[in-house]
């Protein structure tokens, strides 16, 4: 169980890295539009 809870945490945090990676380039990408 307990290694169970540690993988869904895991999950759960790389998921939201992957959600700041994507705001970060989506950000990147209209400055990069604008110039």
């Amino acid at each position: 169980m307990l290694t169970e809870d540690i993988l869904i945490k895991k999950v759960l945090h790389l998921e939201s890295l992957v959600e700041q990676i994507q705001a970060e380039l989506t950000q990147r990408a209209y400055i990069y539009a604008e110039e």
